[in-house]
């Protein structure tokens, strides 16, 4: 981000992050083959691995986001044993 960027909202700033999960999940095989970085690198606006882990200091956290934002996503990962 530059300068003269604006301070995005929490709440967009959380948004784009899930997004970028949903997508990196679904581009790499589920959304056990995320990680906090490879999130990072996915989102459409620079945003570090640090960021990711502020908003979602746990991969579960990440995770459960990704599993509110996507059903299909959810329904195999419940599939694979996952639980919240």
């Amino acid at each position: 981000m530059t300068t003269d960027s604006k301070r995005l909202e929490p709440d967009v700033r959380r948004g784009i992050i899930i997004a970028a999960a949903v997508r990196d999940a679904q581009r790499n095989g589920g959304m056990f083959n995320i990680t906090h970085g490879t999130v990072a690198a996915a989102c459409p606006i620079e945003t570090s691995k640090s960021t990711v882990l502020r908003y979602f200091p746990l991969l579960r956290d990440l995770y459960n986001a990704v599993c509110d934002a996507d059903d299909l996503l959810a329904k195999e990962a419940r599939l694979q044993g996952y639980e919240r």
